[in-house]
């Protein structure tokens, strides 16, 4: 899935399952949660319409003609009996790519999961399996994005023979060090490496 930006921000989502193939069904059953989501028929959502709902929503926000769906009081009311989001989404921590603004949902409509890099450590893939399992969510995303400020300090260091990093960046950095060499050894080099290392 390719997502839309306004002015070169988010550019990539990968789903579960990969460019080209089918969504796979990751629910183990649908939750119960009292409420929420009811508004736009996502309660039991299909992968595939779970997608199509991004899509559309993404394509407003490209468009800049933003409904904000699910953003009431009446919706937060709802949802602080329960939650039911239709899509999982790992992301950067990039103030430029806020899930809800860049697929146009409001609340209780995804489940987020932020971190530099969007990596996948245990406590994020913990967290997703939670909402999986917690919610039925049929639909988990990755969403990289262009200009990668945890991807370019990492494609740096490496770059410059160092990768340690203060503090506790290491366990963000850490992870992408093979994704960079992994690209720059297939002879990919300057500005395409990013890009690269994010897909």
């Amino acid at each position: 899935m390719q997502v839309g930006h306004r002015g070169g921000v988010p550019d990539v989502a990968k789903l579960v399952g990969g460019p080209g193939q089918r969504v796979r069904d990751l629910r183990a059953g649908a939750g119960d949660d009292g409420g929420a989501g009811v508004e736009e028929g996502l309660r039991d959502a299909a992968p595939d319409a779970a997608l199509a709902k991004l899509q559309e929503g993404n394509a407003r926000f490209v468009a800049m003609q933003d409904v904000d769906p699910n953003l009431s009081s009446e919706r937060l009311l709802a949802v602080s009996k329960g939650q039911n989001p239709f899509a999982a989404i790992l992301g950067c921590v990039d103030s430029r790519v806020p899930p809800e603004l860049v697929f146009d949902r409001g609340l209780g409509d995804l489940f987020d999961a932020r971190v530099a890099g969007a990596i996948a450590d245990d406590g994020v893939i913990g967290s997703i399996e939670f909402g999986v399992e917690e919610f039925g969510i049929p639909l988990v995303v990755v969403m990289g994005h262009s200009n990668c400020g945890a991807v370019k300090a990492t494609v740096k260091a490496v770059d410059s023979g160092n990768t340690e990093m203060p503090g506790k960046i290491g366990a963000v950095a850490g992870p992408i060090v093979p994704a960079v060499k992994a690209v720059e050894a297939k002879g990919i080099t300057g500005d395409a490496v990013v890009p690269a290392v994010v897909e």
